[in-house]
């Protein structure tokens, strides 16, 4: 499940910049700048295409960071909207998806403030 996952875990980011603070900063502002978009594009989607690629990309980025709980959710939305019969089951985890940006966001707020660069 998902929900079991942390929100984020920086070792992948750590160890890709040499744990250079001011980097994983710029990387993680990056993030939720990008992921802003994507969630627009997804608020925008007229399809279930248009909807599997913004997830796509989301969840792949997220991957990239860290955003374990959000990618999880990310590969479980994109499953279901592959499916056809599954499109109401994937409407559900597209919430889900959506809440949990949002704690992405706040957890990498809190990395800042906790690495003084709030």
């Amino acid at each position: 499940m998902p929900s079991s996952f942390p929100i984020l875990t920086l070792h992948y980011l750590r160890s890709i910049t040499l744990n250079e603070v001011p980097l994983i900063v710029e990387l993680l502002e990056i993030f939720v700048e990008d992921g802003q978009m994507y969630l627009d594009q997804l608020e925008a989607a007229q399809d279930q295409k248009a909807v599997i690629y913004a997830v796509h990309t989301l969840k792949g980025t997220a991957g990239q960071i860290g955003a374990e709980r959000f990618e999880a959710y990310g590969a479980e939305a994109e499953r279901l909207a592959r499916d056809d019969k599954r499109w109401k089951e994937a409407q559900a985890y597209l919430g889900l998806f959506r809440d949990e940006f949002k704690a992405v966001c706040e957890a990498i707020e809190e990395y800042k403030r906790e690495e003084g660069v709030a």
